[in-house]
């Protein structure tokens, strides 16, 4: 008998864009796929006359129908994923009020506290909505100057075929005048050739240089609209029942510091570090690569133990490992950014200077578990986490 295998994230990714199903439809083979990746497909099956399927080749006969199980199931499993990340840590209910005071996220309960009775509370649709209200806005006006952009590039390929099509139309007049005519006129037409053609390439000329400048206008807004939606994108995030009772962790959990006291009273959590004042990702990894980036430019944390670490000892850039053994970096400065990749695949682990790509150490080892991104300060400057880049499957 086979064993149970509870679902997970890689169960709900379709093939193609690695992202969750959207609108899933099925091949004749069995595979699936989301409805706009298929649609790429049969792009493609159109012009090389082979219907094969991305994944194992199989020929398909007939068109992919939209497959209604498993997009209810992808739907379920993100309504499961968003209820989860909306609870409150502290009393587990559903976090559905914004304290506009202290800017932070609120249950039914939280809001009768004593910390927040006396402020001003909204809900969090009402001020999801507003904020998407907002960036949808921006993001509208974006789309529709891009808009413009490729109609007017459009207009002005248009405009070239035109031009061409004038110009050789009035070539071909002026030879058919001109053939029959007295040699004294073969100068004149001479001159009226060559005259057309310049105005024919000036014209072209002019066309090109603005349909170059509108090629940049696109590519920028193409590059504004791609950094916007990086920015909501975080590759790693911190997970606040970990941090230790001195630790502060920001709002957004992509940042922590040193407070050196406790500020306020925090839930005694079993997975809360006690000893050290250090702070877990909030998922790990067991498969796969992945990378983040954090900045650490006035941060000057020595070394923790026990794990794979960069850091100051004595204030000179080191490295550890889990056998607790410190490699000097000699003839290197701190860094204002500092790069991690994890390949699991390879079995590497990679420290690096962000800005400037060198390499400071890459420890090799068989990851037999899962491993958590780690982070150590003793500092009050903050250790934050870079937004950017996303983590690949293999």
């Amino acid at each position: 008998m086979a064993s149970k295998r509870p679902f997970g994230d890689a169960d709900f990714l379709c093939p193609v864009c690695r992202d969750v199903f959207d609108h899933p439809v099925v091949l004749p083979c069995g595979h699936s796929g989301c409805k706009d990746c298929i649609d790429c497909i049969e792009q493609y099956w159109r012009v090389s006359d082979s219907r094969q399927c991305p994944l194992c080749r199989q020929i398909s006969a007939n068109n992919p129908s939209l497959n209604f199980a498993l997009r209810n199931l992808c739907q379920a499993f993100l309504d499961h994923r968003r209820y989860l990340e909306d609870l409150c840590e502290v009393h587990h209910e559903k976090r559905t009020l914004v304290c506009c005071d202290d800017e932070q996220l609120l249950c039914e309960i939280c809001r009768e506290s004593e910390e927040h009775r006396n402020h001003t509370c909204r809900p969090v649709q009402e001020i999801a909505e507003e904020d998407k209200a907002v960036l949808l806005g921006k993001l509208g006006l974006l789309k529709e100057k891009l808009h413009l952009m490729k109609a007017a590039n459009v207009e002005n390929d248009f405009a070239e075929m035109n031009v061409q099509g004038e110009a050789t139309y009035l070539e071909n007049q002026i030879k058919d005048s001109f053939k029959h005519l007295h040699q004294l006129l073969d100068d004149e037409e001479k001159a009226m050739l060559n005259e057309l053609k310049l105005e024919k390439e000036k014209k072209l000329e002019s066309l090109r240089d603005k349909i170059e400048k509108i090629g940049e206008e696109i590519g920028m807004l193409t590059t504004i609209i791609k950094d916007l939606k990086k920015e909501l994108d975080s590759p790693v995030v911190l997970d606040p029942n970990t941090a230790h009772i001195h630790l502060s962790v920001s709002d957004n959990l992509t940042r922590v510091w040193n407070e050196f006291e406790i500020t306020e009273p925090i839930p005694n959590n079993l997975e809360r570090f006690d000893h050290c004042p250090c702070v877990l990702g909030s998922v790990g990894f067991s498969t796969g690569m992945h990378t983040w980036d954090i900045e650490v430019e006035h941060n000057s944390s020595n070394l923790s133990s026990g794990v794979w670490c960069i850091g100051l000892k004595d204030e000179i850039l080191s490295i550890t490992d889990p056998l607790e053994s410190h490699v000097p970096l000699l003839g290197f400065e701190k860094p204002a950014a500092v790069r991690v990749k994890l390949d699991l695949t390879a079995g590497q682990l990679s420290f690096s200077d962000l800005l400037c790509e060198t390499v400071y150490h890459t420890f090799t080892h068989s990851f037999t578990e899962t491993v958590f991104p780690f982070f150590f300060t003793d500092c009050q400057y903050p250790l934050t986490i870079l937004p950017g880049v996303k983590p690949e499957e293999i």
